[in-house]
């Protein structure tokens, strides 16, 4: 039996074309997937040869699409593009018996034009520094560090995250190419949203809100007049108010930043005033992502 039951699709297959495979994935669950299913319920733009591709790689990589674990996504005519949720890179790599650890940062031009390094996500416009890439490092028992340098030009698609958090974006990057140098055969054909220039899935989100806000509710609207500020042209000054917001909140709940403003750019508040992933927002539209993270911020803190 499919793992989910009707939906409707304008796509429906003949039976004898319908193929089916089974296999287990990381937890051991039994997993059976249709050609159907992935029309039905991950992409329904996707052709049989681009289904054929993606239900096979979930076999070999043990990967549960119906919990977005791998999802496909595919834009005109375009070829659809496989994508793995970021959490299974961490999971799999804490989880493998030669796995030591992971160093990752940034790459900038400081004030004088040079190329400099630094762990984490950050870099300082006050200091003059521009971000040009990311760096990652993994450790693997019995064997040499697996180093990534990646550059902003290369997966920068100016983005609406790409825009507010690069050092986040470029970094999860990083961190994805060193781990497939480390561990070829564990993550062969895995990649990132961002590495593929595709914005993070709603279904994937949705769960990152709930942990990341606990008992909040994440649908209570937030009226952009509730704002502390006045509106104005310019949207500098409420980009680094939510940032700090974001920074804060990830902090208290032990999340990571990038995890934490997707979730609020995805909430219903955020939704409710026509944002749409990948677009610019408005002053009005950061003014109620700004109130939202600190909503959820004095609900963090409370707990």
């Amino acid at each position: 039996m499919s793992n989910f039951q009707n939906a409707p699709t304008g796509i429906v297959l003949a039976p004898a074309q319908n193929q089916t495979i089974q296999f287990k994935d990381d937890a051991g669950n039994s997993i059976q997937i249709s050609q159907q299913d992935v029309l039905q319920f991950i992409c329904d733009k996707a052709t049989p040869q681009e289904v054929t591709f993606f239900m096979e790689l979930c076999r070999a990589q043990r990967l549960n699409p119906f919990i977005r674990e791998a999802y496909l996504v595919k834009f005109g005519n375009s070829p659809a593009q496989m994508i793995t949720a970021e959490i299974v890179f961490e999971r799999r790599a804490n989880a493998h018996p030669d796995y030591l650890g992971m160093e990752h940062g940034v790459v900038y031009l400081d004030a004088s034009g040079s190329i400099q390094k630094r762990e984490g996500t950050a870099t300082y416009k006050a200091a003059n520094e521009v971000l040009v890439g990311g760096w990652a490092r993994v450790h693997r028992k019995g064997r040499i560090d697996s180093y990534a340098e990646v550059t902003l030009d290369e997966y920068n698609k100016n983005q609406s995250l790409w825009k507010s958090m690069p050092g986040v974006m470029i970094s999860k990057c990083a961190k994805a190419t060193a781990l497939r140098l480390a561990f070829p055969s564990d993550f062969h054909g895995m990649y990132v949203a961002e590495e593929m220039g595709v914005a993070p899935d709603v279904t994937e989100v949705h769960a990152d809100v709930v942990e990341v806000h606990g008992s909040v509710d994440a649908d209570a609207p937030v009226e952009p007049q509730e704002a502390e500020y006045e509106v104005e042209s310019d949207t500098s000054d409420l980009q680094s108010i939510f940032n700090e917001t974001v920074r804060e909140l990830a902090l208290v709940r032990d999340k990571d930043d990038g995890e934490v403003a997707l979730a609020v750019l995805k909430s219903k508040a955020v939704a409710d005033t026509g944002f749409v992933m990948g677009n610019d927002m408005t002053r009005e539209q950061l003014a109620v992502a700004v109130e939202q993270a600190r909503k959820w911020l004095a609900k963090a803190k409370e707990n």
